[in-house]
């Protein structure tokens, strides 16, 4: 049953960010008629993590050796991305000379790779001066990708590919401004002798999906977007002894779990929240009390509000931002009913949305199957909350949009669930995470190989097989 109610009132101001609108369940339909999505070239791929990005090479645990090839190559994956520490190893006053035999080091692995008829990403890994004082360390950055740059230059385009920098944040995630500018100058650098390779980069924020917002590349028509994702981080980094607090072991993930939707949060009062099958269960535990979503930024080009409930209750609606606020009083009906809150056109933007109960007393928990922002354009739809799988969707999409829009492919560089964590429930993830990449036409690479999160076990030279399954299966 679908009951329609008009929404009259003050207006709204509300900035929809690209993520926002592109924050969907996966059920809901596509716009029609949108054009194919660049694709990659780089396809299905995984990271020799621990190794060459340690301060020195087996420092961590691991060092690089053809073996490690040979378990790449069986694994059916396509490209290698090779995180790299180079800071550890290039003077500290100019010219910032590489030492040679590093370099070298790092060209073995290119060579080993490429022998094996895989593609290869050689990036610049934790880089904390950088992240620190991009101004001061700048020059020196630079120094190193020239000096990179003019290595490779001879390899093939198709086959070696370069990341500028992995994960920017510290002082990048201050100013998004100076990540751009670090990125032009390296991108300037790394064309004056690769002028046609393609070079990965992506938002500040460690990568982070939900700063795409914030970065404003150069164009470049070999510029390939690349972002990591390790949500739920909870149960991705449970029992991980370098995040502070560490999460605690024992995290499952299903996919059916509900929560509130990036980049909403939940403000509510007097309200308990939990997830069930169906979407949230609501329990107002006092009169007045208040479901409350918040959003960091302002959505605007909004023309209604959609929730679906099962029972029956008198609801305040409170759509609105900082400064305006629109209200409805709305008596819903025994049963699973939608309802759709027109908004009128004067409502530009919205920022915050509230279903507050309108009685003096307590309610019964009721479930919340779903609520959404439908934008005037008949776009995606954005959900306020979705299940976990969803969740792993709308990201995906998400990134994938954002980097259509701007004609680059998009590249997924990280991903994982940590081993402390349950295989069953580590697979599940993966598997999800892998499948939403490839539906949205994203290349990626696992993390990784080896380690802590790899799907191959260095010890007895075999493969974790739920991981690999879950990879390419």
């Amino acid at each position: 049953m679908r009951k329609l109610l008009s929404l009259i009132g003050a207006s709204l101001v509300l900035c929809q960010s690209a993520f926002g609108q592109m924050a969907a369940s996966p059920q809901t339909p596509q716009t029609p008629a949108a054009k194919a999505k660049p694709v990659s070239p780089l396809g299905t791929g995984v990271n020799f993590g621990n190794m060459l990005e340690a301060p020195s090479e087996g420092a961590w645990g691991l060092t690089v050796e053809e073996r490690f090839f040979d378990a790449a190559a069986a694994s059916g994956i396509e490209h290698i991305r090779l995180p790299i520490s180079w800071t550890h190893h290039a003077d500290t006053a100019p010219p910032y000379t590489i030492d040679p035999a590093f370099m070298d080091r790092v060209e073995w692995c290119v060579d080993q790779a490429l022998a094996r008829g895989l593609k290869i990403i050689v990036n610049v890994h934790h880089y904390d001066a950088l992240n620190a004082d991009p101004i001061a360390e700048s020059p020196r950055a630079l120094a190193i990708w020239q000096q990179i740059a003019a290595r490779f230059a001879d390899r093939s385009n198709r086959r070696v590919f370069f990341e500028v920098l992995n994960e920017p944040h510290g002082a990048f995630n201050d100013d998004a401004t100076l990540w751009d500018a670090y990125l032009t100058d390296a991108l300037a650098v790394i064309r004056a002798s690769n002028p046609s390779r393609w070079v990965l980069a992506g938002p500040v924020r460690w990568n982070s999906i939900a700063a795409l917002e914030s970065f404003n590349p150069p164009a470049d028509p070999r510029l390939m977007l690349t972002v990591h994702h390790y949500e739920p981080f909870a149960f991705t980094h449970q029992g991980a002894s370098w995040v502070d607090p560490s999460p605690p072991v024992g995290a499952v993930w299903t996919g059916n779990e509900h929560a509130i939707a990036t980049p909403w949060q939940n403000w509510s009062w007097g309200t308990g929240v939990s997830s069930v099958d169906a979407g949230l269960s609501i329990d107002y535990q006092q009169g007045w009390a208040g479901l409350s979503f918040r959003r960091g930024s302002e959505a605007e080009g909004i023309a209604a509000l959609r929730f679906t409930t099962n029972s029956a209750m008198s609801l305040t609606v409170i759509v609105g931002n900082e400064t305006q606020q629109h209200t409805v009083a709305l008596q819903t009906a025994p049963g699973l009913n939608e309802y759709t809150v027109q908004l009128p056109t004067t409502l530009k933007s919205v920022d915050r949305v509230t279903l507050q109960n309108a009685t003096p007393n307590a309610q019964p928990p009721f479930v919340l199957s779903s609520i959404a922002l439908d934008p005037i354009d008949g776009s995606v739809p954005e959900a306020l909350f979705m299940s976990e799988a969803e969740a792993v969707d709308a990201a995906m999409r998400a990134a994938s949009d954002w980097a259509s829009a701007r004609n680059m492919p998009a590249h997924l560089g990280e991903f994982g669930a940590y081993s402390p964590g349950d295989m069953d429930s580590r697979a599940r993830w993966t598997r999800a995470v892998r499948e939403a990449a490839e539906r949205h036409a994203m290349a990626w690479a696992y993390w990784e190989l080896a380690a802590g999160f790899g799907y191959f076990d260095p010890q007895t030279d075999t493969f974790r097989q739920p991981l690999l399954d879950a990879l390419t299966d």
